[in-house]
C-alpha cells in the first residue's frame, strides 16, 4: 500500500494511530548491513515492521525479516528505542501512523536455498564501499529517519 512519509513537516497530517515496530539490524560476516529497497515508498531500510499483538519484539523481528527478506535470523540483543514525533506516515487507506521503533542486532541463521550466505549485494557498509546503497548518506537516502535513541 503506497505511504508517505513526513518528517516535521508543518503541513503533515493529524496522527490517529500509534505502532510499536521493530527494525533489525542484520549483519553478516563481514559486518556489513542488510537493506532492503521498500515497495511502499522505493526508500532503502532495515527490515521490520509492527510488533502484532500477539507477539514479542524478537519475535516480529524474525517474522518481519522472514517475510521481506527471506532470510532466517537470530535476535541477539537491543540496540536503542527510536521515536520522533515530527515522524508522521500516512496510508492510501486512511492510517496515519505516529510509532516509536525498537532497534535489534541480528545475525543471519539461513537464507532459504542459499546455507548462512545472503547475497553480498544485499548487504552494504557504512562507509558505502559495498555494492548497496551507501549508508553514510543517513537519514536522507534510507528510510531511518529517527536520529536520536529515546533517553
Amino acid at each position: 500500500m503506497p505511504r508517505t512519509d513526513y518528517v516535521h513537516d508543518p503541513h503533515a497530517p493529524k496522527p490517529n494511530t500509534l505502532v510499536p515496530a521493530v527494525c533489525a539490524a542484520v549483519f553478516n560476516d563481514d559486518r556489513r548491513i542488510l537493506l532492503q529497497k521498500r515497495r511502499d515508498n522505493g526508500k532503502w531500510a532495515l527490515p521490520g515492521g509492527r510488533v502484532e499483538i500477539s507477539e514479542s519484539v524478537a519475535d516480529a523481528a524474525i517474522r518481519e525479516v522472514r517475510e521481506e527478506t527471506g532470510i532466517d535470523i537470530r535476535v541477539m540483543h537491543l540496540i536503542g528505542v527510536y521515536s520522533d514525533p515530527g515522524y508522521v506516515i500516512a496510508y492510501a487507506d486512511g492510517e496515519v501512523r505516529r510509532q516509536f521503533a525498537l532497534l535489534v542486532a541480528c545475525s543471519v541463521i539461513a537464507v532459504p536455498g542459499l546455507g548462512s550466505t545472503p547475497p553480498r549485494q544485499c548487504f552494504s557498509s557504512f562507509g558505502g564501499h559495498g555494492s548497496g546503497p551507501k549508508l553514510s548518506l543517513l537519514p536522507g537516502a534510507v528510510n531511518i529517519e529517527h536520529s536520536h535513541p529515546a533517553a
